[in-house]
C-alpha cells in the first residue's frame, strides 16, 4: 500500500490543487502528484528499517524489542537514523526496500543530538545514499514529505506536510535547530526520512511533539552529517564539557546593572574539571575567552565546540564589583543515555 496523506496542507493550497487548471488541460493537481511520486521514488530505495533484537528483559533474547527507520547517507553502507529507539539493543538488522536483510554494526550514538550511525556491509545489499540538500534552503512554510516504512505496507508510505522553524535545539555547538513538520500521521517511525519535493533529504524525524499529535521534530541535515562524520572517525562526539549546570537569574547586588544577563552557576560536578580550576556555586560568568556571554547557550555552545585538554579563560564575579579570570581545561562529555535532551539545566 502505497500513500500521500495531504490532509495536514492548508486549506487554501488545496483548493488551489483542486480548481487550477493549465493551459494544455493537464490539472495542477496531476501535475503535483507526478513531482511527489518522482520525489519518493528518488529517495525510496535510500528508506531503510531498523530492526533492534534484545535490550529488553521482558522478552527472548532474540526477539525483536523495537523498530525505526533509517536513511543509508553513503556507499559504505553507512545508515543515519535516531539513537534514541537504538539504546540498549543488543543486535540491529537493516531491512532494505528490495526485501534484502543484513546485520548491521552500530558505528556508535550521540544521544545529545539523537542521532546514530549504523554501518551494513556494502556486499549483502546495493547501498543507495540518498541526494542530500543543505539546511539553509528550507524554512517555515516549505512543503516536504515524511517518507516511512510500516509493517504492513509494501515499499514506502509517504504523508506531506509544511515545515517549520523552532526555538529547539541549536544550543550545542555540534547542532542546528530543529525543525518541526506536521503531517497528522502518529504511526511514523524514528529516524524516517523527511525529503524535499525533488526527494533530496532534508531531515530525520526526532520524535513527535505531543502524544498523538502527528507533529514531529526534525533533525537537519546539516547536524546528521556533521555528528556521523565524527561518529565513523571516533565512535563518539567528543563536545568539550567542564562540568557545571547554570541559571540565569538577576543578581545586581553582585554585578553591575549592565552587565546582562547573569549567568549564576548552580551545581559543581564532583571531580569535574570545573571543580579542579575553583569554580563555585555562587559563582557568575561574564565572558567566556574574553567575549562577553550573552546567555547559557552562548556559554554552552562555546564549551562544547572545544575539544577534550582545551584551555579556556572564564571571567567570572564572586564578590560586588570584582571580578577575576579562571583558566578552565575542558574534558569529554560523559556518556549519559539517561541525560536530558534539550533542557537547559543539563551540565556543560
Amino acid at each position: 500500500m502505497k500513500y500521500v496523506q495531504i490532509a495536514s496542507l492548508p486549506v487554501a493550497l488545496l483548493g488551489f490543487l483542486f480548481s487550477t487548471s493549465c493551459t494544455d488541460n493537464t490539472t495542477v493537481t496531476a501535475q503535483f502528484e507526478k513531482g511527489i511520486q518522482q520525489a519518493i521514488a528518488r529517495a525510496r530505495s535510500s528508506v531503510v528499517t531498523v530492526e533492534v533484537v534484545g535490550g529488553d528483559s521482558s522478552r527472548a533474547p532474540n526477539e525483536v524489542t523495537r523498530r525505526g527507520a533509517g536513511v543509508i547517507i553513503g556507499k559504505e553502507g553507512l545508515i543515519a537514523t535516531a539513537s534514541e529507539f537504538l539504546l540498549h539493543g543488543q543486535r540491529f538488522n537493516v531491512l532494505f526496500q528490495d526485501g534484502c536483510a543484513a546485520k548491521s554494526e552500530l558505528v556508535g550514538c550521540d544521544t545529545e543530538t539523537n542521532i546514530a550511525l549504523l554501518k551494513t556491509p556494502t556486499h549483502v545489499c546495493g547501498c543507495f545514499p540518498i541526494s542530500v540538500e543543505g539546511v539553509a534552503n528550507t524554512s517555515t512554510g516549505r512543503l516536504a514529505i515524511l517518507v516511512n516504512n510500516s509493517t504492513v505496507s509494501k515499499g514506502v508510505t509517504a504523508n506531506m506536510g509544511v515545515m517549520a522553524e523552532s526555538w529547539l535545539g541549536g544550543d550545542d555547538s555540534w547542532s542546528s535547530p530543529l525543525f518541526i513538520i506536521q503531517t497528522g500521521d502518529i504511526f511514523t517511525m524514528p529516524g524516517a526520512p523527511v525529503i524535499s519535493l525533488d526527494g533530496s533529504l532534508i531531515g530525520i524525524c526526532d520524535v513527535m511533539i505531543e502524544s498523538h499529535s502527528g507533529s514531529w521534530t526534525v533533525i537537519p541535515t546539516e547536524t546528521i552529517f556533521k555528528v556521523t562524520r565524527e561518529l565513523e572517525q571516533n565512535g563518539t562526539v567528543r563536545r568539550g564539557w567542564i562540568g557545571i549546570a547554570c541559571s540565569e537569574e538577576d543578581a545586581e547586588q553582585i554585578l553591575p546593572s549592565q552587565v546582562k544577563p547573569h549567568i549564576r552557576i548552580n551545581q559543581v560536578v564532583d571531580g569535574s574539571p570545573a571543580q579542579t580550576a575553583g569554580l563555585t556555586v555562587g559563582d557568575y560568568v561574564t565572558a567566556f575567552n574574553q567575549k562577553p556571554v550573552e546567555n547559557i547557550d552562548r556559554l554552552r555552545t562555546g564549551i562544547t565546540g572545544l575539544r577534550a585538554g582545551s584551555t579556556f579563560a572564564l571571567e567570572i564575579v564572586r564578590q560586588p564589583g570584582i571580578s577575576e579570570t579562571v583558566e578552565v581545561i575542558t574534558t569529554t562529555l560523559p556518556t549519559d543515555a539517561d541525560r536530558p535532551r534539550l533542557c537547559g539545566s543539563r551540565t556543560l
